[in-house]
C-alpha cells in the first residue's frame, strides 16, 4: 500500500511539473495568485457577513425596526460583493484549467508521436487506450486537479476565520466541529477504500469498450463481406458485462457509504444549536448568536470534512493521476541511433510552438 501511494505521488509530480517549467509558466503562477487573493476575500466577506447576520436577526428578535433594516442592507452589501468575488474566482479558475489541458495535452501529443511511442504502446497491454488518456484523463486532470487545490486552499483559510469566532462564543463548538469531522472522514474511508481500485478498473473497461464499438466502425467493411458480426458481438457483450459488473460493485460501495455520509450530513443543523441554547438560556448570549454560531460551525466542519464530501471524486481523481501517470512514463523518450538528441520532456516539460499555445488560450 506505502508503495503504491509513493507511485501514485511520483507520476502525479512528473505530470504537474512540467507546466510549471513550461513557457505558460507566467501566468499559471500569476492566476494562482490572484485566486488565492480572491478566496481570501471570500472568506473575509463570509466572516463580516457572519456578524452583520447575528445582529440582524438580534434585531429581528428585539423588534427593532430601524436596525433590522439597516443590518438588511449590510447583509445584501456583503452579498453582492461576495457574488462578485466568487464568479470571478470560478473564472480564473476555468480558464487557468483551459491554459493547463491545452498544455498538458500537447507535451503529451509530443511524447506520444516521439521516438514511435505510439507503436511500442501498442505492443504493450499494460497502457491501455492512450487516446482516451490524452483526451479525456487529461481534462480530467487538469480541472479536478485545480478544483482540489482550490477546495484545499479554501478549507485552510476557512479553519483560520471560522475556529476563531467558534472559540469566541464557546470552545466546546470547536471540540465538537473537530471530533465529528475526525468519526467522519474515519468512517468514511473504512467504507469507501475500495473505490479508488473500482473506479480505475471502471475507466479501463469504459475504454476497452467504447475501443471495440470504434473497430467495428472502422472495419465495418471486412465485417460485411467476411460475416465476422457474430465474432465482434460476442466481444462487445463480453465488455459489456463485465463493465456492468464492475459498475455494480460500485453502486454498492456507494450505497453503504450513502447511508454514512447522508445522516452525517444532518446532525450539524443541531449540534450548534444544542451547544449554544445553554449560553442563550441563561442570557449569556444574544439571539443572533445563535445564528452565527450555526453559520461559523457550518464553515469549520465544511473545511474539516473535506475528505467526506469528496471521498467519490478522490477515489475517481486517483484512478486518472495513475493512468495519465502511466502514460506519461510510457512514453518517455529514449535516446536511439536514429534520434540521439532526444529532448528531455520529463525534465523541462517544454514542446514546440509554447508559446503559441500559451497566446491561443490568451485570447
Amino acid at each position: 500500500m506505502q508503495l503504491r501511494r509513493h507511485l501514485l505521488w511520483s507520476r502525479f509530480i512528473a505530470v504537474v511539473c512540467p507546466f510549471f517549467t513550461s513557457q505558460a509558466r507566467t501566468r499559471a503562477i500569476a492566476s494562482l495568485g490572484l485566486l488565492f487573493v480572491l478566496l481570501i476575500a471570500i472568506n473575509g466577506l463570509n466572516v463580516v457577513n457572519s456578524y452583520v447576520g447575528r445582529d440582524f436577526m438580534t434585531s429581528l428578535e428585539q423588534r427593532h425596526l430601524g436596525r433590522f433594516y439597516l443590518f438588511g442592507g449590510a447583509l445584501a452589501g456583503v452579498f453582492a460583493l461576495s457574488t462578485i468575488a466568487e464568479v470571478v474566482s470560478a473564472y480564473v479558475q476555468q480558464r487557468l484549467g483551459l491554459l493547463w489541458r491545452d498544455v498538458l495535452t500537447q507535451q503529451l501529443l509530443q511524447r506520444y508521436m516521439h521516438g514511435r511511442a505510439y507503436h511500442r504502446l501498442n505492443e504493450r497491454e499494460d497502457v491501455d487506450n492512450p487516446d482516451q488518456r490524452i483526451s479525456e484523463d487529461a481534462n480530467s486532470f487538469t480541472s479536478v486537479t485545480l478544483s482540489f487545490v482550490v477546495m484545499i486552499v479554501n478549507a485552510c483559510l476557512t479553519v483560520i476565520a471560522f475556529v476563531g469566532i467558534l472559540w469566541l462564543i464557546t470552545p466546546w463548538l470547536v471540540l465538537a466541529a473537530v471530533l465529528y469531522a475526525t468519526a467522519g472522514s474515519l468512517g468514511t474511508i473504512g467504507l469507501g477504500w475500495r473505490l479508488v481500485s473500482l473506479n480505475n478498473r471502471q475507466q479501463q473497461k469504459e475504454a476497452d469498450f467504447r475501443f471495440a464499438l470504434g473497430r467495428v466502425r472502422e472495419h465495418a467493411a471486412t465485417l460485411a463481406q467476411t460475416g465476422g458480426e457474430g465474432r465482434e458481438q460476442a466481444t462487445l457483450g463480453q465488455r459489456l458485462a463485465a463493465l456492468i459488473e464492475n459498475m455494480r460493485r460500485i453502486i454498492g460501495v456507494n450505497l453503504r457509504l450513502g447511508f454514512f455520509t447522508t445522516g452525517y450530513n444532518y446532525l450539524p443543523q443541531i449540534i450548534p444549536a444544542a451547544i449554544v441554547a445553554r449560553l442563550y438560556m441563561a442570557g449569556e448570549v444574544e439571539f443572533g448568536t445563535v445564528t452565527q454560531a450555526a453559520m461559523a460551525f457550518s464553515q469549520a466542519l465544511g473545511a474539516f470534512s473535506l475528505i467526506i464530501s469528496q471521498f467519490q471524486q478522490i477515489s475517481n481523481y486517483a484512478a486518472v493521476v495513475n493512468r495519465l501517470g502511466e502514460l506519461w512514463d510510457a512514453t518517455q523518450p529514449e535516446l536511439s541511433p536514429t534520434s540521439p538528441t532526444a529532448p528531455s520532456f520529463s525534465a523541462r516539460g517544454n514542446y514546440p510552438n509554447g508559446a503559441a499555445v500559451t497566446e491561443r488560450i490568451q485570447h
